[in-house]
């Protein structure tokens, strides 16, 4: 590397007393440029490298033992010590490697990230304390064995920027908690065990002034409120239990969002024991994805109230995604009550009922995209032939895109063809396993450009992806 190219390279690393620090030497080609980097440059350059590729510049020469020691950001995964080829002490090293970088006697870590396999998992409790005392801006922290976690200042921390865990644990934590940088906050497989000892309260606060981004999978909550006033990005996926078999998984009792700048919103999983509350209850010029799972008979009106509170406070979003495990057959308990979507401009749709997706549209008044996944199921075409035009058919709906397209989605696309007054391009794909079934694909192509459009301007076109086997 030329002496240019070794600058170029810690520019943004380089502060005027580093730039002092720098040894002169001649402008030879083959002189060491990089070993006369100030330190600061040297480990802003190691931290673009793997942490064990970064400690292995140590055996380079006299002058790079300690270089790796100014690394500022880590990455360790010790699942490849579980390979064929790995020798009998691996799991020793790799142990020793994480406490050596711990225990450097400096504060330019910023970012930790670790991958743990189940035999280290044991060590997580004291090497999140040792991350924490060294103020570490990120944290990222993925382990395959459960594990409790000890009382600790990770909930309370003043320096994370980001925290990502992924752990199948149990964490205890003081009821009213406050991370005054945190801007990201990533949480999967994590039960929370709320210490009640000085109070009768049970809920949980998070006070997060700047946090940005909030990811909640799998995580099992009691009542918890999130006091996030500048939070942009909510997503929350839940499930009270294994459909059909009735075993509780993750659960949670109410989640309170304390935020009005949320733009996008989403949910996946049952509604048949949490509550979402968001205040305030709106999700202005923003987006919603719902994914709501298959629950039991008995749970349906429940989840269907649930279902509706929910739809309300983000009656005001510009594009929602709502899909379903099943075909939402119980379309009349769960939009019976709806509200209307009158900023709504894009709609997908996943797996909904003719009655479902009928009552969505006549509440869609200013509609211009909708998007049809695998749309209604086969016994429900008969409802297309009596319903009403929706509003926006007459004025606003644009495009249209019915994926996974079958014979019986015929008379959707009937309906939408026949009615959609300013359509401008409707696309239709299928896919067939078997190459015996294009020839009657084709003649339901031709059917479907038989019918007399609404909109003279509609391009419409039509795709057949066979998959032989």
């Amino acid at each position: 590397m030329s002496k240019d190219e070794a600058v170029a390279v810690g520019s943004s690393a380089v502060t005027e007393n580093d730039r002092s620090k720098i040894h002169r030497v001649d402008d030879d080609d083959d002189a060491d440029m990089i070993s006369y980097l100030p330190e600061g440059v040297l480990g802003h350059i190691l931290s673009c490298l793997l942490t064990k590729e970064a400690v292995r510049t140590s055996v380079l020469s006299k002058r790079w033992v300690l270089n790796w020691t100014f690394i500022n950001k880590v990455d360790l995964d010790d699942t490849f010590l579980y390979s064929e080829k790995r020798s009998e002490n691996a799991h020793q090293h790799f142990v020793n490697l994480v406490n050596k970088i711990l225990g450097l006697d400096n504060s330019c870590i910023k970012s930790f990230a670790l991958n743990l396999s189940a035999e280290n998992t044991c060590h997580l409790n004291s090497w999140i304390a040792s991350m924490l005392e060294k103020s570490v801006e990120n944290l990222r922290i993925r382990a395959a064995k459960y594990i409790v976690l000890s009382p600790c200042s990770l909930f309370d921390s003043k320096s994370l920027v980001e925290l990502v865990l992924d752990i199948n644990c149990t964490v205890k934590v003081p009821l009213i908690n406050c991370l005054p940088k945190l801007q990201i906050l990533r949480l999967s497989r994590i039960t929370f065990d709320c210490d009640s000892s000085c109070t009768q309260s049970k809920e949980l606060v998070l006070s997060l002034p700047v946090l940005k981004v909030f990811e909640s999978r799998e995580c099992t909550w009691n009542d918890v409120t999130i006091q996030a006033p500048l939070l942009e990005n909510f997503y929350l996926e839940c499930f009270s239990y294994i459909p059909y078999f009735g075993t509780a998984i993750w659960s949670f009792d109410t989640v309170k969002v304390c935020a009005s700048h949320v733009a996008k919103f989403s949910y996946h999983g049952h509604l048949t024991e949490g509550i979402i509350v968001l205040d305030p209850p709106s999700v202005l010029n923003g987006s919603a994805d719902l994914f709501l799972e298959v629950c039991r008979e008995e749970d349906v009106q429940q989840t269907a109230s649930r279902a509706c509170m929910l739809l309300k406070q983000i009656s005001e979003v510009e594009s929602l995604k709502l899909a379903c495990r099943m075909w939402l057959i119980y379309a009349k308990y769960f939009l019976a009550n709806s509200p209307v979507f009158g900023r709504l401009t894009y709609l997908h749709v996943d797996m909904v009922a003719a009655e479902a997706l009928l009552d969505l549209l006549n509440k869609s008044p200013n509609l211009k995209t909708l998007v049809l996944n695998h749309a209604t199921a086969p016994f429900d075409y008969d409802l297309f032939a009596s319903a009403m035009v929706p509003h926006c058919f007459l004025s606003s709906l644009e495009v249209v895109l019915i994926r996974e397209f079958e014979p019986h989605h015929l008379h959707l696309a009937k309906f939408v063809i026949e009615n959609a007054v300013v359509l401008e391009h409707m696309t239709i794909s299928t896919f067939m396993m078997w190459r015996r079934s294009v020839a009657e694909m084709q003649n339901i192509k031709e059917e479907l450009f038989s019918f007399p459009q609404c909109s003279s301007n509609a391009l419409i076109e039509f795709s057949m992806n066979v998959y032989d086997y």
